[in-house]
């Protein structure tokens, strides 16, 4: 439901920057997942036990 809003919204980085990539630290290279922006945020079940 996210990427379809960001998908109709002409001012949305999906349009106006087609090839920008996330430069957040990420789990694993070249993936930049939902469970790394949570855990970014400190959002993610380990981050609030800390």
């Amino acid at each position: 439901m996210l990427i379809g809003i960001a998908q109709l919204d002409p001012a949305s980085y999906l349009k106006v920057q087609p090839n920008w990539r996330p430069t957040l630290p990420a789990r694993f290279s070249g993936q930049f997942t939902m469970a790394d922006l949570l855990t970014y945020a400190r959002v993610d079940p380990a981050s609030r036990n800390s």
